[in-house]
């Protein structure tokens, strides 16, 4: 039998763990990501502080408004119908339930609104709606509302969409006397 002949691999040996690095707020800029924000709090009783970073997701409109695609009257248009239709309460918040025991499960409202509240909410929704050019409806609440946004090939395709928002959410914001910065 013939001998074979091993080659032997020398494995280097793994680095030694680099020192921590802090989230400064000029690390945080470099890295640009828009989602992460500063947040001081307590560590403990004895006032010790620390920096935490949070993440929030934006909304397809948030994006549109940082890529200067929408005039800070439409974001806040956008913005405040969403919180308008939030405070609704149309969209259900349980998918199912199997147990009573909330305070309004001796019988069912049939989608009327429980509290003045919602009553008021969902008139003010209904003229808003009005305001709406009819034939955009159905984008903004999609797009808006529950955030569902149509793949888009290239630049030409996503700027013209936005344009195509920012129009219907117009009347919106002149309605609603949107600020304007």
């Amino acid at each position: 039998m013939a001998k074979r002949n091993k080659k032997v691999r020398i494995r280097k040996a793994p680095a030694a763990p680099s020192a921590a690095f802090e989230a400064t707020p000029e690390r945080l800029a470099q890295a640009g990501n828009d989602n992460m924000s500063l947040v001081k709090a307590p560590i403990d009783r004895a006032g010790q502080r620390a920096l935490l970073t949070r993440r929030f997701a934006d909304s397809y409109v948030d994006r549109l408004l940082k890529a200067k695609r929408l005039t800070y009257a439409q974001w806040y248009a956008a913005d405040w119908y969403r919180e308008i239709y939030q405070l609704t309460g149309i969209e259900a918040r349980v998918v199912a339930r199997y147990d009573i025991t909330h305070a309004s499960a001796s019988g069912t409202n049939y989608g009327m609104a429980v509290t003045e509240r919602q009553a008021q909410a969902r008139m003010r929704w209904r003229a808003a709606r009005e305001t709406l050019p009819s034939h955009m409806l159905a984008l903004v609440d999609r797009i808006v509302l529950h955030d569902m946004v149509p793949a888009l090939q290239g630049g030409v395709q996503r700027a013209r969409f936005a344009e195509r928002l920012g129009r219907a959410l117009q009347p919106l914001a002149e309605w609603i006397n949107a600020p304007n910065l």
